[in-house]
Protein backbone atom coordinates (compact mmCIF):
# COMPACT_ATOMS: atom_id res chain seq x y z
CA UNK A 1 0.00 0.00 0.00
CA UNK A 2 1.17 3.66 -0.61
CA UNK A 3 0.94 4.45 2.89
CA UNK A 4 4.07 2.73 3.55
CA UNK A 5 5.79 5.76 2.38
CA UNK A 6 3.92 8.02 4.20
CA UNK A 7 5.84 10.58 6.53
CA UNK A 8 4.61 14.29 7.79
CA UNK A 9 4.75 17.45 5.74
CA UNK A 10 7.13 19.36 5.48
CA UNK A 11 6.67 23.35 5.96
CA UNK A 12 8.76 26.05 4.45
CA UNK A 13 10.96 28.37 6.94
CA UNK A 14 9.48 31.29 7.95
CA UNK A 15 11.84 33.13 6.20
CA UNK A 16 10.66 32.46 2.88
CA UNK A 17 6.48 32.12 4.13
CA UNK A 18 5.67 36.02 3.22
CA UNK A 19 7.35 35.30 0.00
CA UNK A 20 5.47 32.62 -0.87
CA UNK A 21 2.71 33.90 -2.50
CA UNK A 22 2.07 34.54 -6.20
CA UNK A 23 -0.44 37.96 -5.75
CA UNK A 24 0.18 40.98 -3.84
CA UNK A 25 0.28 40.52 -0.02
CA UNK A 26 -2.86 42.27 1.87
CA UNK A 27 -0.78 45.04 3.00
CA UNK A 28 0.06 45.54 -1.22
CA UNK A 29 -3.33 45.05 -1.77
CA UNK A 30 -4.64 48.08 0.87
CA UNK A 31 -1.93 50.74 -1.52
CA UNK A 32 1.06 49.80 0.82
CA UNK A 33 3.36 49.03 -2.59
CA UNK A 34 6.83 47.29 -2.04
CA UNK A 35 10.01 48.65 -4.22
CA UNK A 36 11.61 46.49 -6.91
CA UNK A 37 14.31 45.64 -4.41
CA UNK A 38 12.05 44.62 -1.83
CA UNK A 39 10.33 42.34 -4.17
CA UNK A 40 12.99 40.95 -5.79
CA UNK A 41 14.73 37.51 -4.98
CA UNK A 42 18.50 37.70 -4.24
CA UNK A 43 20.88 34.81 -5.44
CA UNK A 44 21.32 34.40 -1.71
CA UNK A 45 17.67 33.55 -0.96
CA UNK A 46 17.47 31.08 -4.57
CA UNK A 47 20.42 29.88 -3.24
CA UNK A 48 18.88 29.03 0.60
CA UNK A 49 15.76 27.60 -0.78
CA UNK A 50 17.39 25.72 -3.33
CA UNK A 51 19.56 24.16 -0.31
CA UNK A 52 15.96 23.97 1.40
CA UNK A 53 14.69 22.02 -1.11
CA UNK A 54 17.60 19.28 -2.16
CA UNK A 55 18.61 19.02 1.94
CA UNK A 56 19.09 15.24 2.63
CA UNK A 57 16.69 15.85 5.43
CA UNK A 58 13.66 17.03 3.42
CA UNK A 59 12.49 13.80 2.73
CA UNK A 60 8.74 13.89 4.72
CA UNK A 61 6.23 13.21 1.89
CA UNK A 62 2.96 11.23 1.61
CA UNK A 63 0.10 9.94 -0.88
CA UNK A 64 -2.13 12.78 0.63
CA UNK A 65 -0.39 15.33 -0.16
CA UNK A 66 -1.06 14.69 -4.05
CA UNK A 67 -4.34 15.63 -4.85
CA UNK A 68 -7.14 13.35 -5.98
CA UNK A 69 -3.55 10.57 -6.08
CA UNK A 70 -5.09 8.30 -3.18
CA UNK A 71 -7.98 7.85 -5.03
CA UNK A 72 -6.61 7.09 -8.06
CA UNK A 73 -5.08 4.31 -6.76
CA UNK A 74 -7.51 2.62 -4.99
CA UNK A 75 -9.39 2.42 -8.65
CA UNK A 76 -7.08 2.33 -10.88
CA UNK A 77 -7.15 -1.83 -13.35
CA UNK A 78 -3.06 -1.58 -13.19
CA UNK A 79 -0.66 -0.90 -10.13
CA UNK A 80 0.01 2.89 -11.76
CA UNK A 81 -2.88 5.26 -13.01
CA UNK A 82 -3.88 5.71 -16.16
CA UNK A 83 -3.32 9.43 -15.71
CA UNK A 84 0.36 8.32 -14.45
CA UNK A 85 1.32 5.56 -17.26
CA UNK A 86 3.37 7.78 -19.34
CA UNK A 87 5.54 9.31 -16.45
CA UNK A 88 5.62 5.92 -15.63
CA UNK A 89 7.33 5.18 -18.93
CA UNK A 90 9.61 8.27 -18.58
CA UNK A 91 11.00 7.10 -15.40
CA UNK A 92 11.50 3.25 -16.76
CA UNK A 93 13.71 4.64 -19.68
CA UNK A 94 15.40 7.24 -17.48
CA UNK A 95 16.45 4.32 -14.52
CA UNK A 96 16.88 2.07 -17.59
CA UNK A 97 15.46 -0.66 -15.84
CA UNK A 98 11.54 -1.70 -14.52
CA UNK A 99 10.26 -0.76 -11.19
CA UNK A 100 10.99 -3.41 -8.45
CA UNK A 101 7.84 -4.82 -6.77
CA UNK A 102 8.86 -2.86 -3.38
CA UNK A 103 9.22 0.22 -4.81
CA UNK A 104 6.09 0.72 -6.31
CA UNK A 105 5.04 3.30 -3.63
CA UNK A 106 7.57 5.52 -4.22
CA UNK A 107 7.81 5.49 -7.84
CA UNK A 108 3.79 6.78 -7.55
CA UNK A 109 4.72 9.19 -5.92
CA UNK A 110 7.84 10.42 -8.48
CA UNK A 111 5.41 10.10 -10.91
CA UNK A 112 2.60 12.71 -9.26
CA UNK A 113 5.15 14.73 -8.48
CA UNK A 114 6.18 14.63 -12.02
CA UNK A 115 2.96 15.13 -13.12
CA UNK A 116 2.43 18.30 -11.20
CA UNK A 117 5.37 19.60 -12.40
CA UNK A 118 4.39 19.43 -15.70
CA UNK A 119 1.10 20.60 -15.50
CA UNK A 120 0.77 23.18 -12.72
CA UNK A 121 0.65 26.45 -14.02
CA UNK A 122 3.29 29.12 -12.71
CA UNK A 123 0.97 30.84 -11.30
CA UNK A 124 0.04 28.37 -8.66
CA UNK A 125 3.01 27.31 -7.89
CA UNK A 126 4.19 28.21 -4.37
CA UNK A 127 7.49 27.46 -2.29
CA UNK A 128 5.39 24.85 -0.17
CA UNK A 129 5.04 22.93 -3.33
CA UNK A 130 8.69 22.71 -3.94
CA UNK A 131 9.73 21.33 -0.78
CA UNK A 132 7.19 18.87 -1.22
CA UNK A 133 8.50 17.63 -4.66
CA UNK A 134 11.59 18.16 -3.46
CA UNK A 135 11.38 15.73 -0.22
CA UNK A 136 9.55 13.16 -2.73
CA UNK A 137 12.83 12.78 -4.70
CA UNK A 138 14.81 13.14 -2.25
CA UNK A 139 12.72 10.03 -0.23
CA UNK A 140 13.22 8.10 -3.38
CA UNK A 141 16.92 8.74 -3.32
CA UNK A 142 16.77 7.27 -0.11
CA UNK A 143 14.82 4.12 -1.42
CA UNK A 144 17.33 3.56 -4.43
CA UNK A 145 15.05 5.10 -7.11
CA UNK A 146 16.68 7.97 -8.44
CA UNK A 147 15.20 9.60 -11.31
CA UNK A 148 17.71 11.94 -12.68
CA UNK A 149 15.09 13.79 -15.31
CA UNK A 150 12.68 14.36 -12.24
CA UNK A 151 16.07 16.24 -10.41
CA UNK A 152 16.85 18.61 -13.82
CA UNK A 153 13.27 19.06 -14.39
CA UNK A 154 13.11 20.52 -10.74
CA UNK A 155 15.98 22.71 -10.78
CA UNK A 156 14.76 24.39 -14.15
CA UNK A 157 11.20 24.92 -12.61
CA UNK A 158 12.83 26.27 -9.47
CA UNK A 159 14.77 28.30 -11.77
CA UNK A 160 11.59 30.14 -13.29
CA UNK A 161 9.76 29.96 -10.51
CA UNK A 162 12.62 32.74 -8.92
CA UNK A 163 12.40 34.41 -12.21
CA UNK A 164 8.66 35.24 -12.09
CA UNK A 165 8.69 36.22 -8.73
CA UNK A 166 11.55 38.67 -9.55
CA UNK A 167 9.22 41.94 -11.14
CA UNK A 168 10.84 43.28 -14.80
Amino acid sequence: MVGNVETSRAKPSSAFQDNATNGPTADQAQGSLQTCEELQYSFKDFDEFKNKVFAKDNNKVNVLQFPNLEEAIKIASTIVPDYLQHIAGKIQIDRGTCTEFELINIQLLVCAAIKEMEDLPLQQLNLSTFLKWGATFNRAKELGFQVKFADTLLKNNLGIFFGYQRPS
